[in-house]
C-alpha cells in the first residue's frame, strides 16, 4: 500500500465549472440506483469526517441558485491523494460521514504517480426544510486522459431517485464537489436514503444510508 498524506497543502481555487440537471424524481429500472456498486479490494476505515472539497457548487431545482463557494482545504496534487492504489486496485476509505471509492488504472506501464488514479466521495444524505439532500465529489490526477470528466451525482429513497447533478472534474488532481436538493417531502414516516456518485461511464459508489422523516 503506498503512503497516506499526512497533511496535504491548503489552497483556495478559482475555476470554471460545467453545471448539470437537478432535484429529479424519476424511477431507475428496478427502483433501486443505477449499476452496481464498487467492489473494493480493500476498506480502510477513517474516525473522522472525510475531507471538504476544493470547490463545491450548490444546485436546486436544475438552477445555480447559490453561489458556488470556495474553502481552504486539503487539495491533493497528482500523486498525492489521501493515498495511491497499486494498479488495479480500488480501496475503499470510509469516513464518519461518506464512502470514497479511490482506484488506479491497470492499464498502464508507468509509477503509480503517472498513472491514472480516480477519487469518489459521496455524503450522507441529510434534510433542510423538509427537502432531501446529498453531496459528493471527485478527483483525477495528470494521468487522466481527457481534460475533463463528468461527476453524477444522485440522491435515492428506497424506492426513486429523488435529486440529482453533474460538475465537471478535471483531472489535475483538485477535488470538486456538488450538492444537490429534491423537492418538498412529507415529515411523517421515516424513509432511508443512500447517495450514488460515478465519474463518466466508470461503476459507481454509494454512500451511507441514513433515516430521515421525508417521504414522497
Amino acid at each position: 500500500m503506498k503512503k497516506f498524506v499526512g497533511t496535504l497543502a491548503a489552497v483556495t481555487a478559482v475555476a470554471l465549472l460545467t453545471l448539470g440537471s437537478a432535484s429529479a424524481a424519476s424511477a431507475s429500472p428496478d427502483g433501486t440506483e443505477p449499476g452496481l456498486d464498487t467492489t473494493p479490494d480493500r476498506i480502510i476505515n477513517v474516525d473522522q469526517p472525510a475531507p471538504k472539497p476544493q470547490h463545491m457548487v450548490f444546485l436546486e431545482g436544475g438552477d445555480h441558485r447559490a453561489a458556488s463557494q470556495e474553502y481552504d482545504v486539503y487539495l491533493a496534487q497528482d500523486d498525492e491523494f489521501p493515498l495511491i492504489p497499486e494498479p488495479g486496485e480500488t480501496v475503499r476509505i470510509l469516513y464518519t460521514d461518506a464512502v470514497t471509492d479511490i482506484a488506479t488504472e491497470a492499464s498502464t506501464a508507468r509509477s503509480a504517480a503517472a498513472a491514472c488514479t480516480t477519487s469518489i466521495t459521496v455524503g450522507t444524505p441529510y434534510e433542510v426544510s423538509e427537502r432531501p439532500r446529498g453531496s459528493g465529489s471527485a478527483m483525477r490526477s495528470s494521468g487522466c486522459s481527457g481534460s475533463t470528466s463528468t461527476f453524477f451525482l444522485s440522491v435515492y429513497d428506497s424506492t426513486y431517485e429523488r435529486a440529482n447533478g453533474s460538475i465537471s472534474v478535471p483531472n489535475n488532481g483538485s477535488s470538486w464537489g456538488v450538492n444537490v436538493v429534491g423537492n418538498t417531502c412529507w415529515g411523517s414516516t421515516s424513509t432511508t436514503y443512500w447517495g450514488h456518485g460515478r465519474l463518466g461511464a466508470l461503476g459507481g459508489t454509494r454512500g451511507p444510508t441514513t433515516k430521515l422523516t421525508c417521504s414522497y
